[in-house]
């Protein structure tokens, strides 16, 4: 854990991926399942991340069965444990992560969130059905994207108590189109691989026809369809913290911050590290991922009136270091094979 480091009122990412795992020596490594649906040994790899400067900041691992929401009770133990709640963070997780108990409880303890919910939740589903045309009006479309925005506050209650929230939901119009007609296409192919026989007879797309029989056309019931499609192209986010309809969606952009880390770790580092064990592998690949995700923000800085980043990638910049060689004669220690590029690049960089 890097907290010590962090600066005050950070904003932090939090965000899981399953790694497959197939060592026996490896307890945690359990069967779990996929993102494709199929299932093998696993482990639950959890990262924090510090959202605006794009750092590490710690990570757990957990057996590949245990599901997000399980995982912030741990996290927050230890987090306590080190003063975090001391800096007033501001946690951002997707849905995944969405369980009104455990936000009552991290709130109650001092954390701020914003996080991720479905729109089939109560707390969501009854903004969108109650306040339904709100989403049409003018009024309600945000200055800096094409979106619908109306905001709730609503109280959260659970065994642990009560916490006061902002429930902030949007309509995408665009989206609410293309999602509609990705599932009529995938209705209309479905019907096809259903009279030919070719179709899984539990598959839940049948929740949108009328007593289906195998061999026999399937009817649609456009009740259902329609029911399914009045909540496509909405999305909602609930923070504990005083936000706005527009800081909301900013906010929750940081969760793309864990991704990039996510595929700087999981695409290069873990294929790349080779040590005896799955603790030492993934505290190695944490320590060379700090080094690459602080070259990462360096590489922000200007470079005749560009950012590195638009000139070299992190891969170019290891060549163009890897070149430089440091030599000693009679006692005195020497930098070649620098060229006047490399003395910019490492200017810019701040080395």
């Amino acid at each position: 854990m890097r907290i010590a480091r962090l600066d005050d009122q950070p904003s932090l990412a939090l965000d899981g991926s399953r790694i497959d795992c197939s060592s026996d020596n490896i307890l945690e490594a359990v069967v779990g399942r996929r993102k494709n649906g199929l299932y093998a040994p696993q482990i639950n790899f959890s990262l924090l991340v510090d959202a605006n400067a794009g750092f590490p900041v710690g990570y757990r691992y957990f057996v590949g069965s245990t599901n997000a929401v399980s995982t912030l009770e741990d996290f927050t133990s230890l987090w306590n444990a080190y003063g975090l709640p001391d800096k007033n963070p501001m946690l951002v997780v997707d849905r995944g992560y969405f369980n009104l108990e455990m936000l009552i409880k991290i709130g109650l303890q001092g954390y701020r969130f914003l996080a991720g919910a479905k729109t089939c939740y109560k707390l969501v589903k009854t903004i969108i059905e109650d306040r339904n045309s709100e989403f049409y009006e003018a009024a309600a479309i945000l200055e800096s994207t094409n979106v619908y925005g109306i905001q709730d506050q609503k109280v959260l209650k659970g065994e642990a108590g009560k916490l006061k929230v902002n429930v902030s939901v949007f309509r995408n119009p665009v989206e609410e189109m293309d999602a509609t007609r990705r599932l009529l296409k995938r209705l209309s192919k479905f019907e096809s691989e259903w009279l030919w026989g070719k179709a899984d007879p539990n598959d839940p797309l049948l929740e949108f026809y009328d007593s289906p029989q195998l061999g026999e056309p399937l009817r649609s019931n456009m009740r259902t369809v329609s029911e399914h499609c009045f909540l496509l192209g909405y999305f909602a986010f609930v923070p504990n913290d005083d936000v706005d309809l527009e800081s909301a969606l900013d906010i929750y952009k940081l969760c793309n911050e864990v991704e990039v880390v996510f595929k700087l770790m999981l695409g290069n580092l873990m294929k790349t590290t080779r040590v005896h064990s799955m603790e030492g592998l993934l505290f190695t690949t944490f320590m060379a991922l700090s080094i690459l995700t602080n070259l990462r923000a360096r590489m922000k800085a200007d470079l005749n009136g560009q950012p590195v980043c638009s000139n070299y990638t992190i891969a170019e910049v290891f060549a163009r270091l890897k070149k430089i060689q440091l030599i000693e004669i009679e006692g005195k220690k020497y930098l070649i094979n620098v060229s006047g590029k490399d003395k910019k690049l490492v200017e810019a960089l701040g080395f």
